[in-house]
């Protein structure tokens, strides 16, 4: 290859670094403000949307908990609250394209998060 081939190729190769880091920092700002912007939202929600929101959101824990209870039956290691219920429910709640449900979700504490085991008062508290 000749000087000019490579550092033409050096500095097309340059600018694809720069071009990978500015989308890497895009990608990355927009991870962080959508999400505030849904949470804003929900904390923002009437009592009777903020417990219809509750309800629903239980209502996919305790699926989740069914199916990985289900999923572990006759094994001496339960994965309800684990990875399995960890899992199905981020997906549960991705894929109902509801941005009020992200936003809730998102602003619970893990040990809500993901367990059934919880009481709207508890709840409460944490979108006033």
């Amino acid at each position: 290859m000749s000087n000019l081939a490579t550092d033409d190729y050096l500095l097309l190769r340059q600018k694809e670094i720069v071009m990978k880091k500015t989308l890497i920092a895009l990608v990355g700002v927009a991870a962080v403000a959508l999400p505030l912007g849904a949470a804003q939202a929900a904390s923002t929600a009437s009592e009777a949307a903020l417990q219809s929101l509750n309800n629903t959101h239980a209502q996919i824990v305790r699926e989740a908990e069914r199916v990985c209870a289900g999923i572990n039956s006759g094994s001496t290691v339960s994965n309800v609250g684990g990875g399995c219920t960890l899992g199905d429910v981020e997906r549960q709640i991705r894929s109902t394209d509801n941005p009020e449900l992200l936003a809730f979700h998102q602003q619970l504490p893990p040990r809500f998060r993901y367990s059934s085991d919880r009481s709207y008062s508890e709840v409460q508290r944490y979108f006033r």
